[in-house]
């Protein structure tokens, strides 16, 4: 059993590595919104309308049912761009606004709650006392249509409304080239920050090329990107977006270069193979291997002891992986772990 973390040297980690297309794009649209164009490539839908007043939502149906989905978020200019390897072939654009107004407001004798709608998040809660005429900002913007407050003080009054976050979140940093193989990579990355008073980061864009690739909702900070070419090279970079759909600026760029592909289609033979150096510290007795499938979360463990090297099988196909090693002592501390090393097994 780990009792705690010592100083050791980490082990230096190493793997040894055994080895999505485009429909037609169709429109659909509400009657105010006019459709000026649709650009479609390998990469990216881009769609520009007219008509209606922001902000516009989007649905979006893959062509093979009657049921429509609506994308979650507000789209406040004319225009509209997503991967085009989605399986989506109809998009639909509308209008929407609603008034914000309060629905209700409960309180006892410790908080009070209230309730709204209509709007756009993020919203600023305000209040004052029975004879003042100046309204207090209450804490924090909120991007919920509910906000709870303590009932402390003299206020009688509250009132919502809409605080438009403009300012963009800062970009992604730290890229880093976790797993490559012939024809797919794994890129991590540091997230992006928006401080108060922003809405916080929603997601980050992954591009590849200057292209946009696909969109990773936090708080995952890794993305596989399969189906690539053989022995080329890619230039990969990120954004952040925050919840009241601002983006940042591009990271520094990621440059790639895969390998080729071995003559069996793969890059390696069956299972996936661990291998580490051994601890230089002389009270080091023994190793545990630890794996997830997202970098710092290692559901599965296990002790080596005295190994250097370990097969790992019944892995799941086509899923990155993430690995780190510890080394342990005779009372059991564990050290910090070794850096991460991922593998996608095929």
């Amino acid at each position: 059993m780990v009792q705690g973390r010592s100083q050791f040297r980490r082990p230096a980690l190493i793997v040894l590595l055994m080895w999505l297309t485009a429909p037609p794009c169709l429109i659909g649209q509400s009657e105010s919104i006019q459709i000026l164009g649709i650009n479609h490539d390998d990469q990216n839908i881009s769609i520009q309308w007219q008509g209606g007043f922001p902000p516009y939502r989007m649905r979006v149906n893959n062509g093979s049912s009657s049921n429509w989905v609506e994308l979650p978020d507000f789209i406040r200019s004319n225009s509209f761009t997503t991967f085009a390897a989605a399986p989506v072939s109809l998009f639909q654009v509308r209008t929407e606004f609603e008034p914000l107004r309060l629905t209700g407001i409960y309180r006892d004798s410790d908080f009070v709650r209230l309730q709204w709608r209509g709007g756009i998040p993020p919203y600023k809660v305000e209040a004052r006392g029975g004879m003042d005429t100046n309204w207090v900002e209450l804490p924090r913007l909120v991007l919920e249509d509910f906000y709870t407050t303590p009932s402390a003080g003299d206020f009688k009054f509250y009132r919502v409304r809409v605080e438009p976050d403009t300012n963009g979140p800062s970009a992604p940093e730290n890229l880093i080239l976790l797993a490559a193989e012939c024809n797919r990579v794994v890129v991590g990355w540091s997230a992006g920050a928006d401080p108060a008073p922003g809405a916080g980061i929603k997601a980050h864009q992954l591009y590849r090329d200057g292209r946009i690739v696909k969109q990773i909702s936090t708080p995952a900070a890794f993305i596989l990107d399969s189906d690539l070419i053989p022995g080329r090279s890619y230039e990969y970079s990120l954004t952040s977006i925050d919840r009241a759909g601002n983006e940042s600026g591009q990271s520094v760029p990621l440059a790639v270069t895969l390998p080729q592909c071995s003559a069996n289609g793969t890059n390696g033979g069956p299972g996936v193979t661990l291998a580490w150096d051994a601890s230089e510290e002389p009270e080091v007795v023994g190793y545990i291997v630890h794996w997830g499938r997202e970098p710092g979360a290692y559901p599965w463990q296990m002790d080596v002891m005295q190994t250097t090297e370990i097969a790992i099988a019944d892995l799941e196909s086509n899923v990155p992986y993430f690995f780190v090693v510890t080394a342990y002592d005779r009372d059991g501390i564990e050290s910090e772990p070794s850096a991460v090393v991922a593998c996608i097994p095929p």
